[in-house]
């Protein structure tokens, strides 16, 4: 069985379907297809700036959806073509993440308010078990 969510965590009666076993291969380039349909995006290709209301380990292992915001800096994966954003403005850091600002470094900047709220042993702790 296949099952892909859609940008609100919701499941996708579109893309769940059980296939007998050798077909299952067969099927996997159209489901792709259908996830990549499903993810959520930026509804804009291009930006000067991205301000980003809220990170958060809740909303993301690195605090923000890193194939939204097209950041990756990683040494395995490339960065895409779109979207092509310029600067990003981090405005603040959920409560869920008790803390833990993972990710604050794929900004450019980001509000004193989320500097007051990182915990830095939990995030220096989070970075690098994330290895």
């Amino acid at each position: 069985m296949k099952i892909s969510r859609d940008g609100r965590h919701d499941f996708s009666r579109a893309a769940r379907k059980t296939h007998p076993r050798e077909a299952f291969v067969s099927s996997e380039r159209a489901f792709l297809r259908k996830a990549k349909e499903l993810a959520p995006k930026l509804p804009f290709d291009d930006a000067d700036i991205l301000v980003v209301d809220e990170i958060g380990k809740n909303i993301s292992g690195a605090g923000m959806d890193t194939n939204v915001i097209g950041r990756f800096y990683n040494i395995v994966a490339e960065e895409p073509e779109k979207p092509r954003i310029k600067r990003i403005y981090i405005r603040d850091l959920t409560p869920e993440s008790v803390g833990n600002a993972s990710g604050v470094g794929l900004a450019d900047f980001t509000h004193r308010r989320v500097v007051d709220k990182m915990d830095a042993r939990a995030t220096n702790t989070n970075c690098i078990t994330a290895v």
